[in-house]
């Protein structure tokens, strides 16, 4: 793999919901590199899209605020701040910054403990802020080894997760310099003509899509999943977010999710909230007569409000795949 082509997998971004053990109380939006340089922003932040009004950030923050630093950490994406937050004490005040109207404003604000129990095993997907003062539930984190049930992570496993992102962030810069070499040696070459896109009713914020359930094989639907996806990272602009298969897998896994959850379609609305992305799309594939029917939906996340649906035809996973292009255009046409 070139140097180049591994920058760019390295710096696909992560999302992540608010959902562990010690919380604020907000939802929020990644910014995206090119609105971060029009807001002139200096680090990327978070932008805060609705507020929990039994949570701290009711006093502090207000719905557009960008969230740029806490506990003395500038915050990279969505990721990031999961991780500064899970390591933030709860009943403990750290100093915020954050953006209003482009204005530059501090404040201090005070975590709590987040009391809602997601499964069986107490792992967190949502939140429910605790009166102040009260203790947090006892750490995944933190937990021995004989007491993890099945989708708990140990301390050390999450040790090694940090390490590997550190090692990543390093590779990455790496490939940057060896780019900017590469640029100073060669004279850059005339811009190619922008490739006219199709109006998508999807223009900005992240979007989702599910793995597709239904008659076909495993390996077969996935396969079909990640041709919708590259169908949709062709028609929507830049200002449009879509996650990959690893970053859903690795956001649930951090929330201790069973991603199984995700192709049994009983619960594909909470797995859109959890991944914090603002559509999600769904494909479900069914036997009428001996013909293979894909059928797509797309859904608004934060209203559960169905947007958009259409179907194809195929006798086989192949002759699906060949269709996908078109219908998913057909889907997110404006």
């Amino acid at each position: 793999m070139s140097p180049f082509l591994l920058l760019a997998w390295l710096t696909l971004p992560p999302a992540h919901a608010e959902g562990g053990p010690v919380v604020l109380g907000i939802h929020w939006a990644e910014i995206t590199e090119s609105k971060r340089a029009k807001l002139g922003l200096p680090t990327a932040g978070i932008k805060i899209t609705a507020i929990d009004k039994k949570c701290p950030a009711r006093d502090v923050f207000e719905s557009q605020d960008i969230l740029q630093r806490i506990a003395d950490q500038d915050i990279k994406n969505y990721s990031h701040y999961f991780k500064i937050m899970r390591g933030t004490p709860p009943n403990v005040p750290v100093e915020v910054v954050f953006y209003r109207d482009k204005e530059r404003r501090t404040a201090t604000i005070t975590p709590v403990a987040n009391i809602t129990k997601h499964d069986r095993n107490n792992n967190y997907g949502a939140w429910k802020c605790a009166a102040p003062g009260t203790p947090p539930p006892v750490s995944l984190a933190v937990r021995p080894k004989a007491e993890l049930k099945g989708g708990d992570k140990p301390m050390e496993v999450e040790m090694a997760a940090d390490h590997a992102e550190l090692a990543a962030e390093e590779a990455a810069a790496v490939a940057a310099e060896m780019e900017a070499e590469r640029e100073a040696t060669n004279p850059p070459k005339a811009a190619p003509v922008p490739v006219a896109q199709t109006a998508s009713i999807v223009s900005d914020g992240r979007l989702a899509v599910l793995e597709f359930r239904g008659d076909l094989k495993q390996n077969e639907r996935r396969l079909l999943s990640d041709e919708a996806r590259g169908a949709v990272v062709g028609i929507v602009s830049s200002d449009v977010s879509v996650m990959t298969r690893e970053n859903m897998e690795v956001m649930l896994s951090d929330q201790g999710i069973d991603a199984s959850c995700v192709s049994e379609g009983a619960c594909e609305v909470e797995t859109a909230r959890n991944l914090g992305v603002d559509y999600v799309m769904t494909g479900e594939i069914g036997n009428l007569a001996g013909t293979y029917v894909l059928s797509l939906k797309l859904h608004e996340v934060r209203t559960g409000k169905l947007i958009a649906a259409t179907s194809a035809e195929g006798a086989n996973s192949l002759e699906l795949k060949r269709v996908i292009q078109k219908t998913v255009d057909e889907l997110l046409a404006d």
